[in-house]
């Protein structure tokens, strides 16, 4: 992000990284852990951001992202609230296409209040197929789509990568 912002190709913004794990038996990923992941997000964690940060605390200057498990979370806690986000990512998440939330993405309406749908994964990684299927899917769709692919596997190198393509799409008009 610094780079970006000394380049100006970022707009300053905070960034929260919470633990994705809603408890010690590291249920994240099951539809209890990503509804308990998103009530912990919602109801404390941006609370607290807003209280104890000069922030702009709304929609329009929100995004959620996440990685992996994480990149699940985002995809259904951003499109369950779109009246708290305007920004989804998702970078190597598993199975979104199939998810109920999905169905969001063909609404005409959504347009007016996704912003951006920021989608990526590394080409040797199991979920790559599946993911650029469910992007062709969203095609011609009403949903403004962003989708990087990048060499690697399920891998941090993949997931930094896709945070410095996403963060220079934020928040700009």
């Amino acid at each position: 992000l610094d780079n970006l912002l000394a380049r100006g190709q970022a707009v300053p913004m905070l960034i929260v990284m919470p633990n994705g794990y809603p408890s010690d038996e590291g249920a994240g990923g099951t539809d209890d852990g990503i509804e308990q992941t998103s009530r912990e997000l919602l109801d404390e964690i941006v609370p607290a951001v807003e209280r104890e940060y000069r922030i702009l605390a709304s929609r329009e200057n929100r995004a959620i992202a996440g990685l992996s498990m994480g990149g699940s979370q985002a995809f259904v806690t951003g499109l369950r609230h779109l009246d708290r986000f305007a920004w989804v990512g998702a970078f190597s998440a598993s199975s979104i296409g199939d998810r109920p939330e999905a169905k969001f993405l063909a609404d005409a309406s959504i347009k007016a209040r996704l912003r951006l749908l920021f989608l990526s994964c590394g080409t040797e990684d199991p979920r790559h197929a599946p993911l650029l299927t469910f992007v062709e899917r969203l095609k011609g769709g009403p949903v403004n789509t962003v989708w990087f692919s990048t060499p690697g596997v399920h891998e941090w190198k993949v997931w930094r990568r896709s945070l410095f393509e996403m963060l220079p799409y934020l928040f700009r008009s």
